[in-house]
This record gives C-alpha cells, structure tokens and sequence, in this order.
C-alpha cells in the first residue's frame, strides 16, 4: 500500500456524512443515547479512492447483544472494530430517520468501527452523554446530540474524485491523535505499544484455539479499552486466559 493511499483514507470526512445510531434505549424508550457513524456511500467512495474498488472489503458479525465485530482488509492488512448499535432507526446528516433503514445504520456503525482502527476520525465529538428525546412509538430519536465540530479550516483543497466531488486533505488538528504515517504507510509501525502486546497475546490464543474466548473480551472492553487502564485490564485477562491453557489449570 502507498503512503498516499493512507492519507487519502485518514483525511477529514465532512461533516454531512456523519449519521447517527442508537446505543441505549432509556426511560421506557423517551430517550435515547446515539453516537456517531460515517454514511456508507461516504466510506464506500474514500475506500474507492484509496485502494481501488477491488482493493478492500469489509465483514461485519454479530457478538452477544448489540455488538458487532466489524473486519476490514486492505491488501495484506486486516484489522478488527467492536461497535455497539441497537436495531433502530438512526439519524442522518440533517437529522431525520425516514430516509434510513435499520441495516443502514447498523451497516454504517460497523463499518466505521473498522475505519476507525486504521486511524479514520470522525469529524465530530459528541458533546456530553450523547442521551436524546426519543418517540417511544416509533422507536426512533427525535433529534442528533448536541456535538463539537474539529477543526478543519486548513483542509478545504484537495484533488476531485470521478463524481467531481473535492475529498478534504489532512489537518493536524483532526488527526493529531491518530498514528503518523511511516515511509512505508504501515499503521502497524506507530502503533502504542500496549495495543502491540495486546496483538501478540491475543494471535498467540487464537494459535491455542481461544478465539471465542478472546472475542468475548475483546467486545467487553470495546477493541483495546477506551483508556490505558481498561488496556491494562484487558492484557491481564487476556493473560490470565493464556496461563489457564498453558498450565491446564
């Protein structure tokens, strides 16, 4: 893979392909709380650009109650997201949910889940908890979270695609927290070393037939845990597991 294609992938999306899926349903269904995805012709088109439309695929499984294990591959890389997202009506761009159906949004919650695992950021950031009104009935939200937009005012150029629609070029501000790029594009090179031995455990327990066993962990914790405690706690299960099969205890 080329060092352009990944910068073509990890530049900023707009904020008009941001939708929206429900995460948890509270108060009998009079709230909502929604976090955010990219539209599916929004990934389809950049993964397009990026590597060609024969270049990439993407799986999406189904895990326990309201998850999913989402697989992308691009050329000799593979990586995995878990994404939580119930099986209701979303919101798109400009906040409404008639225009959407259910595995839309379920597809599009997934398949940004693994966009996110090759350094893809979303546009915005929930502001708050995320939690909406909802119409109980209907079993949808009424209205998006109130969000903070990224900084994108420095990323408004870039070449047009076949539709002659421009793709933003990179900004510091939106991707300061995701991987550098290296000379040979690998987003295995700067990733944190804590997610590296995570890697290393969790092949060595596929290796002992433990796959399930680390799925289940793996979509507890979300991927490698939302902070470096929940990925401390998650090696030490995940070692834990390991020393229960070597020794047989």
């Amino acid at each position: 893979m080329t060092n352009d294609a990944w910068r073509i992938l990890r530049a900023p999306f707009p904020t008009d392909a941001v939708h929206w899926h429900v995460v948890e349903v509270r108060d009998e269904g009079r709230r909502m709380r929604l976090a955010p995805h990219l539209a599916i012709p929004a990934i389809r088109r950049r993964l397009d650009d990026a590597f060609g439309p024969d270049g990439w695929s993407l799986t999406l499984a189904p895990w326990r109650e309201a998850m999913l294990i989402a697989t992308i591959d691009v050329g000799d890389v593979q990586r995995s997201g878990v994404a939580t997202v119930l099986g209701a009506p979303g919101l798109d761009a400009s906040g409404a949910s008639s225009e959407l159906t259910v595995q839309e949004t379920v597809t599009g919650a997934g398949w940004t889940a693994a966009l996110e695992t090759l350094g893809v950021t979303l546009p915005v950031q929930v502001d708050g908890d995320g939690v909406v009104d909802a119409d109980p009935e209907r079993g949808e939200p009424l209205h998006p979270p109130e969000v903070v937009l990224l900084d994108v005012s420095d990323a408004q150029t870039a070449p047009q695609d076949a539709d002659g629609r421009g793709e933003a070029s990179a900004s510091p501000a939106v991707v300061a927290d995701a991987a550098p790029l290296s000379e040979t594009a690998d987003p295995e090179a700067h990733k944190p070393e804590g997610h590296k031995m995570i890697d290393r455990i969790v092949e060595r327990l596929r290796g002992e037939g433990l796959g399930a066993d680390v799925a289940r962990l793996v979509t507890r914790y979300g991927g490698y845990g939302q902070d470096a405690d929940a990925s401390r706690a998650l090696y030490a299960e995940l070692r834990a597991l390991l020393r229960e099969r070597t020794t047989g205890g």
